[in-house]
């Protein structure tokens, strides 16, 4: 009777297992397809760029920083990755392309401040050469430091990120609010991934 019970106990956590990356797995398909505009769904399809990745998921930054990340990147976090600018039309919605380079990218200069880059614990080769564009002038603030102090080194076009998303430059300061799908994409990937590799493999 144990040995059934076990057997019973297991089976439902596989279910909820199924379920969570079932539930998981719709919300980012819904992210790439951006809540499926149908024009641009198309158009994507058309342009041969339908099955292309996406930057967030060749992407994982160090525990804690993901909302940093995307509060930086924001809608970029779903660019496109792809080797060159060959479609015929404009998209019919805002899109990001990020072109693929080598690998043989130098690593962005440090500063008096750290480099958001630097947190960054994965990342796809296709992406290492458009993210260090777009974080080269992002810096982060470890919580307890001293903002004012710290966003009067910043030149102009820099700005520091801390752990909430909120963004400081010189002479700004955004806070982040929840605003699309792209919030929390990045979580969602590192839980589906970690739940998949709890899936027994059925193969």
């Amino acid at each position: 009777r144990n040995s059934r019970e076990l057997q019973q106990a297991q089976q439902r956590e596989l279910h909820v297992l199924e379920a969570e990356i079932s539930s998981l797995t719709k919300i980012q398909q819904a992210t790439k397809s951006g809540n499926n505009e149908a024009a641009l769904v198309a158009w994507l399809k058309s342009s041969g760029l339908d099955n292309s990745a996406r930057i967030w998921q060749g992407v994982s930054i160090k525990s804690g920083w993901e909302t940093a990340l995307e509060a930086v990147l924001g809608a970029r976090l779903n660019a496109i990755v792809h080797s060159e600018l060959t479609y015929k039309s404009k998209p019919p919605a805002a899109l990001t392309i990020a072109l693929t380079a080598p690998d043989n990218v130098s690593q962005p200069n440090k500063t008096q401040n750290t480099s958001l880059y630097h947190l960054i614990e994965k990342v796809d080769s296709n992406c290492q050469a458009v993210l260090q564009d777009w974080l080269a002038s992002v810096f982060f603030l470890e919580d307890g430091e001293e903002v004012t102090s710290s966003r009067l080194t910043l030149s102009k076009g820099e700005c520091l990120v801390n752990k909430a998303g909120d963004i400081y430059t010189r002479h700004s300061v955004t806070y982040l609010g929840a605003q699309s799908l792209m919030q929390g994409v990045l979580k969602r990937q590192a839980l589906l991934e970690a739940f998949q590799r709890k899936q027994p493999n059925t193969h």
